[in-house]
């Protein structure tokens, strides 16, 4: 893999795990709507598709597939996804049962693992949304663990069909966000991408950049639009179908600006210090759910923000504050504890 190319995937995990812990800091009944919407509901949603081409370039970057290298493939990702799965899921799960949000059976917790919308017994989970898993952000690592199950399969295509099959996956993918079985047309198309740029060996940072300038304009036009649409819509938003396609088009579009940003970004030493960063990725990611909304809620009521400008400050500094934290435990348990801190992340210290 070419060396800017790495350099830009390690400098972009940190922001990318920031922009997700973003994604669940709004409170839009408190004010600030606006501000909230956009920083929350709409900017942050480059994230996961980054996230999930970068997993698929990172799968297939030997260019080639067989069964030596599947096996291969499969124990290293035992180690790096489905044990840390379990782990922070359960942690999840221990804490849903101490606060009496849920019964502590193993159904449940089998349940729990895959969608939360399964239970329908003996539950007052907070977080409940049908198609995720207890550990809300989690669902991503699920969907991964699936796609690297079936990525024989996705090979198989792209390769017969000599890379046309992914125009098969993004007529699923771009007219809505249908699931099947909670399982996403997203998490397939981005991560199968991905697997088409490392079997066509395309340095995707240069192709960004060749095409920046497009990039830019389609990237903050699509980003108004699909703040506008939001804004407008919500809470039905989830319910309307236009809406997709003016959020997938924004979703290629900023993916591309970022891609481009990051490879300039990439060669200033400045960004040495957001790749120093990338190692708390995983753990800010899995770890900052499990604490973010009792610690908002209880912050919230403590400081009691009234004023539109107040609330808009909370909701920042918030942010800033509880991903600071979060960080910081990483590098502490790094220090103090680095054998654990291997296991929870996978082995990403």
């Amino acid at each position: 893999m070419d060396r800017q190319q790495s350099r830009v995937i390690d400098l972009l995990r940190y922001p990318l795990a920031v922009l997700v812990v973003m994604c669940h800091c709004g409170f839009l009944d408190g004010g600030g709507t606006a501000v909230q919407i956009f920083f929350s509901e709409t900017l942050p949603h480059v994230a996961v598709p980054l996230f999930l081409l970068f997993s698929g370039y990172l799968f297939f970057k030997e260019g080639r597939f067989d069964g030596a290298l599947y096996r291969r493939k499969l124990k290293s990702r035992f180690r790096t996804l489905f044990i840390p799965y379990i782990i922070w899921s359960t942690l999840c799960f221990i804490i849903a049962a101490v606060q009496g949000q849920v019964t502590p059976t193993f159904l449940h917790y089998i349940q729990g693992l895959w969608d939360t919308a399964l239970w329908n017994d003996g539950v007052n989970f907070s977080r409940t949304l049908p198609g995720y898993p207890m550990n809300m952000p989690l669902w991503f690592i699920r969907d991964l663990m699936i796609l690297v199950l079936i990525s024989p399969l996705i090979w198989f295509l792209l390769h017969k069909t000599r890379g046309w099959g992914i125009l098969l996956m993004a007529v699923w993918w771009f007219p809505a966000h249908d699931k099947f079985f909670g399982f996403g047309a997203d998490s397939l198309f981005f991560f199968s991408l991905g697997a088409l740029f490392a079997m066509k060996q395309v340095d995707f940072v240069q192709l960004a950049r060749k095409y920046a300038v497009p990039f830019y304009i389609a990237a903050v036009v699509m980003l108004v639009a699909d703040f506008l649409v939001m804004y407008k819509n919500y809470p039905i938003y989830h319910e309307l179908r236009f809406n997709w396609l003016v959020f997938n088009v924004y979703v290629v579009s900023i993916m591309g600006a970022t891609l481009a940003l990051a490879g300039k970004l990439a060669e200033k030493p400045v960004a040495d210090r957001l790749i120093r960063l990338s190692a708390a990725s995983f753990f800010l990611y899995a770890a900052h759910i499990l604490w973010l909304y009792p610690l908002r809620d209880a912050l919230l009521k403590a400081l009691s923000p009234v004023t539109e400008a107040a609330v808009i400050l909370f909701y920042f500094a918030f942010i800033a504050f509880h991903c600071t934290v979060v960080t910081a435990l990483f590098f502490l348990l790094r220090k103090y504890l680095p054998k654990t801190t291997a296991v929870l992340t996978g082995g990403r210290v």
